[in-house]
């Protein structure tokens, strides 16, 4: 019997089964053949079948790129798989057992569609009369990555076995996995690493993986070397039981560029910037030195006539200063919180006649914007490099020496203070 494909489906039911085993399993590639041959012994023992049969079915998946090879992993990509079986039918009658103890057990007539919708969240463990299938944290984890609705899932389950309430216990796993989805975030690309601080304060714990975190940029994220493979962490991840998404983002192309361009201490303290500006305002502690980013990106815009390169230029401007006014706005709050700013201090708007940037980052528009503070006996948001580390503050400018030394009233000593110039890494108006 072929589908309409042009498959016998005796031959689709292996693909299924084979790529069951390769998606929730992280097979990772070994440096011989023999490794592979191996693996593919133990799916035909799982499965009952000739291990010839089974590595032609595992050549024709690798051939369609349903199987592919990324950094020394074996992954799947489903979508190509379902245009195998696009055609199947759902069954309306009952055609799996569900049990408490998380095992599946499934009619051998169940549809294709069907089974390609059980291998997506279950392990496949054997084959004779039925196939006994397992549901596990992971292989829902692996189901989430690829299908983001739980009501589906949990139809599924009830229209499959026919029962009008599932095991709560089975219920309670996929609300759980479900809810934690994403609780840490990998940098494909950019090469991060974010999650809430108490997580991610748990995972860096972890030896194996704080020596590839190169600079923690808040208690929620952290840059990872470029030289790491990000699937090796990603399945480490998964084996600790969490489950981590891989945030594929655009910037990959831009990356390649920058690399030619800057060296690793330019690249690491630019994704700083950048994904600093994805953590501003929830539990973030500035540690971006405007000296350096605005150095980087003047060293870019000199090499913009490429068209890439011309790109990364204006992602980069667009990017300090989306960052420069999310500081601002976090410094605010910040401020407000810990020395009780004055609600009208707060609310009041920037004065909008103001000539130069604001917020300022480069020297110069900082020292023109204490002038303008002098002149017009404005106050002043500073970020400046003490010895504790990063410090914000608002203070009242008083005089400044030879534009390098400014003398202020600090609010909250109640003292007159001075700081260089060159200290001072973001300023703005309020």
């Amino acid at each position: 019997m072929s589908s309409k494909t042009g498959l016998d489906k005796d031959f689709l039911i292996n693909l299924l089964l084979i790529t069951d085993f390769f998606l929730h399993t992280g097979i990772k590639i070994g440096s011989t053949k023999k490794n592979i041959n191996q693996t593919l012994r133990s799916i035909s023992k799982t499965l009952r079948t000739n291990p010839e049969d089974i590595e032609y079915c595992f050549l024709y998946l690798k051939h369609n790129n349903i199987i592919y090879e990324e950094k020394n992993y074996f992954l799947v990509n489903l979508n190509l798989l379902k245009k195998l079986i696009k055609e199947g039918k759902a069954d309306n009658s009952s055609f799996i057992v569900l049990q408490s103890n998380y095992e599946l057990l499934v009619k051998p007539e169940v549809s294709m569609k069907d089974l390609f919708m059980i291998i997506q969240f279950s392990r496949i463990k054997s084959r004779d009369v039925v196939y006994r299938f397992h549901i596990t944290e992971n292989s829902l984890h692996n189901f989430f990555l690829n299908n983001p609705g739980i009501k589906n899932l949990k139809a599924f389950l009830l229209r499959g076995s026919g029962l009008k309430q599932m095991p709560h216990n089975i219920e309670y796993m996929i609300d759980d996995v479900n809810t934690r989805m994403g609780e840490i975030r990998i940098g494909y690309a950019s090469g991060y690493i974010t999650a809430k601080s108490h997580i991610l304060k748990n995972v860096i714990s972890d030896q194996f993986i704080e020596k590839d975190v190169i600079k923690m940029i808040s208690p929620t994220a952290g840059i990872l070397k470029n030289s790491i493979n990000l699937w090796d962490m990603f399945f480490n991840l998964k084996k600790k039981n969490f489950f981590p998404i891989m945030d594929f983002d655009k910037a990959q192309k831009m990356d390649g560029y920058l690399q030619v361009l800057l060296n690793e201490k330019e690249i690491t303290h630019l994704l700083s910037a950048f994904h600093t500006l994805k953590e501003i305002g929830f539990e973030h502690h500035i540690k971006v030195d405007f000296n350096i980013l605005n150095g980087i990106i003047n060293k870019i815009e000199k090499r913009s006539n490429d068209t890439v390169l011309k790109k990364a230029a204006q992602r980069s401007v667009r990017y300090r200063q989306e960052l420069k006014n999310s500081i601002k706005s976090y410094v605010l709050k910040s401020l407000k919180a810990s020395i009780g700013v004055p609600q009208n201090l707060v609310l009041n708007t920037i004065p909008v006649h103001y000539p130069g940037e604001n917020p300022a980052t480069v020297r110069k528009e900082i020292v023109r914007m204490t002038e303008y503070c002098l002149k017009h006996k404005l106050k002043l948001i500073i970020v400046f490099q003490a010895f504790s580390g990063v410090t914000e503050m608002i203070i009242e400018p008083k005089y400044l020496y030879e534009k390098k030394i400014l003398y202020y009233y600090d609010r909250e000593t109640k003292e007159e203070q001075n700081i260089q110039i060159s200290k001072i890494t973001f300023s703005a108006l309020i």
